[in-house]
């Protein structure tokens, strides 16, 4: 166990973290469907369908030790990924941020930051 921990730790490290959740709104529940099936908009006036609002998600990803950066399709492929498990046809997404993390390597005498996004979406059934 003791030798699992570090090395859990130094993978994380390197390919990053990501990390998701969905919150279902009222009392129906959907079964889950295709993350592949799940529609993406960004302004909902884009929408000529009638639709209800079932959910919401939200995803955050930071860089691993690789330095990459991180894109909006990352996060979004979280979302999309999280609202396909409540059941959800679409998304809408609300916000898209871009942040650093500090980090520091003990006895590297400095610092630096790791790219890191976080999103929002509203999760929507058709009617």
């Amino acid at each position: 166990m003791i030798r699992v921990l570090p090395l859990t730790a130094i993978l994380l490290f390197i390919y990053g973290c990501s990390t998701g959740s969905a919150m279902r709104i009222g009392a129906a529940n959907h079964p889950p469907t295709k993350p592949g099936n799940v529609l993406v908009y960004l302004d909902p006036n884009t929408i000529n369908r009638e639709y209800e609002v079932i959910g919401l998600v939200s995803a955050e990803k930071t860089a691993g030790w690789t330095f990459t950066n991180v894109n909006e399709e990352k996060v979004i492929n979280i979302l999309i990924s999280k609202a396909a498990t409540i059941g959800g046809d679409a998304i809408i997404i609300q916000s898209i941020e871009s942040s650093s993390k500090p980090w520091a390597v003990q006895g590297a005498g400095g610092s630096s930051s790791l790219d890191k996004k976080s999103a929002r979406a509203s999760v929507i059934k058709f009617k």
